[in-house]
């Protein structure tokens, strides 16, 4: 239920395409992937296109947006190519966004902690004016400086990134050359004595099915040891309200959070539709589990109890989670499950 691919975008020079419209389409319809390509020579001699109506309409340019970032950052002397990006120690769905990064991996890895860092940092003004200069899609930042290329405010088509990326690679923007050299080899994914392939990826760099938390964007989890006790939380921060279910996610045991405002997940395949909804109103725990590395399953329970603390007392009346009723007191909850 999960595949690996890599949403880039390309600017191609130099090479012979031995691909034409339909034979695109074909990859496109056996991944069962809806969405659009433009492939053009710098020359613009030979382009080819999927999905050109697609490719003309104004899209969030997510994670893509990470090219212009960087050389804007880099402008305002918020990053150098040596610097140390200091993790916040908050645990996030990605390991490798649990550590500090250097330029290279917060750009590999799309690291969206670190480009919030650098947006807080150069502020809405300075982008207004970055924007109107790169004539970036429709130039708009919206509520929130450390979010516009996440939210879709700022929106851009197909066609404009590849001009964009023309740009780029012509060294035509408003950036000095030795910060585009530098942007140009951190993006560097596959070179050879015949090409070079430049890339980055556009959401999560993956392609799978995901939990949608609805409207919660952060929440606690508790971490479990290998006697199946709690033995730490940490605040967990949502992509856009998502929980990627890769081959990592289920590596430290269950997830399990503690949180009333969780009152409802989503399960949704690989082209975000609605495979189930669970609604449990009123519970205080959750615990989601699997087994590790992409097991063809997902459990989603909710709960009233939850596993004893790794320091605990052992007296139960102290037990997190315990439910105690005086008698002949009812106690009654229900959760529903929609196909």
């Amino acid at each position: 239920m999960y595949f690996k691919i890599k949403m880039i975008l390309l600017a191609i020079f130099s090479i012979n395409l031995f691909a034409n419209d339909l034979e695109i389409e074909k990859i496109f319809k056996n991944k069962e992937v809806e969405g659009t390509i433009v492939i053009e020579s710098l020359n613009t001699k030979k382009i080819y296109i999927y999905n050109d109506k697609r490719a003309k309409n104004l899209y969030s340019p997510a994670s893509t947006f990470k090219i212009p970032n960087t050389l804007i950052a880099l402008n305002e002397g918020i990053v150098t190519k040596d610097s140390v990006i200091v993790w916040d120690k908050k645990i996030r769905e990605y390991e490798s966004w649990n550590k500090d990064q250097t330029l290279l991996t917060a750009f590999k890895s799309s690291c969206v902690w670190c480009y919030q860092e650098f947006a807080s940092k150069i502020g809405v003004e300075k982008y207004k004016k970055y924007l109107k200069e790169l004539n970036y899609g429709n130039k708009k930042i919206g509520d929130d400086v450390t979010r516009f290329w996440l939210d879709e405010s700022l929106e851009i088509t197909t066609f404009e990134q590849i001009k964009f990326l023309k740009r780029f690679y012509t060294n035509n923007l408003p950036f000095k050359i030795e910060d585009i050299n530098l942007l140009k080899e951190i993006m560097i994914d596959e070179k050879n004595e015949n090409y070079i392939i430049r890339a980055k990826t556009g959401w999560e760099g993956r392609y799978g099915w995901f939990l949608d938390f609805e409207d919660v964007k952060t929440s606690k989890r508790y971490f479990l040891n290998n006697k199946g006790l709690i033995y730490k939380n940490q605040e967990v921060n949502f992509m856009k309200n998502m929980l990627i279910l890769d081959e990592e996610i289920f590596k430290n045991d269950a997830l399990i959070f503690n949180d009333k405002n969780i009152k409802s997940i989503i399960l949704r395949d690989k082209n975000n539709s609605k495979i189930l909804k669970v609604e449990f109103k009123d519970f205080p725990y959750l615990g989601i589990w699997s087994k590790p590395n992409l097991a063809p399953f997902v459990c989603i329970e909710p709960w009233f109890g939850v596993a004893d603390e790794e320091n605990s007392n052992q007296n139960i009346e102290d037990k997190r989670g315990v439910q105690v009723l005086l008698k002949d007191e009812l106690f009654s909850c229900f959760y529903s499950i929609e196909v």
